[in-house]
């Protein structure tokens, strides 16, 4: 079997507002980020946190939310 490429273009998820920046999430994501950001918050020193999911399962939204 030979083997295909797919190509595919995805459009760059832009926050329009700063200030509501889950005012367009469709996934209800804003309470996971902010049950995160507290717990990243309690952290002293540096910390590495992994998101693990798919490819196109919105982690890169996430981060930028």
């Amino acid at each position: 079997m030979e083997k295909q490429t797919v190509k595919a273009k995805v459009k760059d998820f832009e926050i329009i507002d700063p200030t509501q920046p889950f005012k367009d999430d469709r996934l209800d994501r804003k309470e996971c980020a902010e049950i995160l950001t507290g717990i990243v918050e309690t952290f002293v020193g540096g910390a590495v946190i992994a998101l693990n999911g798919a490819w196109g399962t919105g982690k890169t939204t996430f981060l930028k939310m």
